[in-house]
């Protein structure tokens, strides 16, 4: 029987080796310069690897080997579902397993594939992970034949990636502007162009209808000179809202820029119900940032006072041109 205090030296022993493990691999990780600036992930490639030069990774020229990491300003669903309709994994392809796997505290799956190329047989690691704003893909692909260490190895450098990123940072990523979300209406979704929240703590079942913000922004080859009518344009061409009358219309500015919020209501076509909406089109020269929300009647005085609240807390990355 183990005596408590050797049981309780061991526990310390292996705590403590752990520790010089991680440290060690984090030292090797900055020293080796293997963090990526596009991409934020750092990976440490089996020996022999170097940085390519025309993609973003590594590759071992003599034995036609290559790891590729490419970041997505989508969710890591949104991700999951495009490489399925885009059939990701074509005939030529054969799944040997998938695991789900923890990559920097996200969720992530590691896909091993063989593949024929030219009469060729490689075999790939395809590693999938990411969060609600953005997910990367890090594949590994070496030939088939004579190379069961370097596979291996390869598994045990994707295993081992590591995601540096801040959340707020990256989910701005590749937009001009930045802003804070406010009490209720939180950060839900990230597409290319755009950024949307929405109401999270209103528990009553009879609104049917989610407060809700949208802010992206778009490109506009004609010079946009009335931004009056710009503005209400934007408002007819919503499919899913009809019967406007605007309650408020004004120039305004944010961050400094030129503006025009237009305050309305509508009729809500899905649910038939009215709706208050809320609109600012943000103008600068053949460019247009948008900020639209809509609300229930009902919960209006709460959220238009945050759609104006976060509307406010927008800036632009760069000076406006």
């Amino acid at each position: 029987m183990l005596n408590l205090d050797k049981l309780h030296f061991l526990h310390i022993n292996l705590f403590i080796t752990r520790t010089i493990i991680y440290l060690s691999l984090l030292i090797t990780l900055l020293l080796s310069n293997n963090l990526f600036a596009t991409t934020k992930i750092s990976i440490i490639p089996p020996a022999g690897f170097e940085k390519a030069t025309g993609f973003t990774g590594f590759q071992q020229i003599e034995t036609f080997s290559t790891i590729k990491i490419q970041e997505y300003n989508q969710s890591i669903t949104s991700l999951q579902k495009d490489m399925a309709s885009a059939n990701l994994l074509s005939k030529s392809t054969v799944t040997l397993s998938s695991e789900a796997i923890e990559i920097s505290g996200q969720q992530g799956w590691l896909l091993s594939i063989k593949e024929k190329i030219s009469n060729h047989k490689f075999h790939k690691w395809i590693l999938l992970f990411g969060d609600q704003f953005s997910a990367v893909s890090v594949t590994a692909s070496t030939p088939e034949s004579g190379q069961t260490q370097l596979i291996a190895s390869l598994k045990e450098a994707l295993v081992n990636v590591i995601w540096e990123r801040d959340a707020y940072t990256q989910l701005f990523k590749g937009l001009p502007f930045k802003f804070s979300q406010s009490k209720d209406l939180k950060f839900t979704r990230r597409t290319a162009k755009m950024v949307i929240l929405t109401e999270k703590t209103t528990g009553s079942k009879a609104i049917k209808l989610i407060p809700s913000l949208v802010i992206g922004s778009d490109i506009n080859r004609e010079e946009i000179i009335d931004i009056v009518a710009f503005s209400k344009n934007k408002l007819e061409q919503l499919k899913d809202y009809s019967n406007f009358e605007i309650q408020l219309e004004t120039e305004t500015k944010i961050d400094g820029i030129r503006a025009y919020k237009i305050l309305a209501t509508a009729m809500h076509k899905p649910t038939e119900k009215p709706v208050n909406f809320y609109q600012i089109l943000v103008f600068q020269q053949h460019k247009y940032l948008i900020i639209q929300g809509v609300t229930d009647p009902e919960t209006s005085k709460i959220f238009l006072e945050q759609f104006d609240t976060i509307s406010n807390s927008l800036v632009f990355k760069n000076p406006a041109s």
